[in-house]
């Protein structure tokens, strides 16, 4: 197999793509719920995530994955 063929392209591209994901989208969902908190939610970084952790789960970091 050609190491320079465009399936070896399309495989790392998906793959780069699929790792970015797995470690952008829990600080995303930290600081979408940052932005986002109103009144009687939690607003610390640290509370924020102990919250999600108890409540929702640790998936819910995950969430529009």
């Amino acid at each position: 197999m050609n190491p320079d063929a465009t399936s070896t392209h399309i495989f790392c591209a998906f793959s780069a793509g699929f790792v970015a994901v797995c470690f952008g989208s829990p600080v995303d969902v930290l600081k979408t719920r940052l932005m986002n908190a109103t009144p009687g939610q939690p607003t610390g970084l640290v509370s924020i995530i102990s919250h999600m952790i108890n409540k929702e789960g640790p998936l819910s970091f995950y969430k529009g994955f």
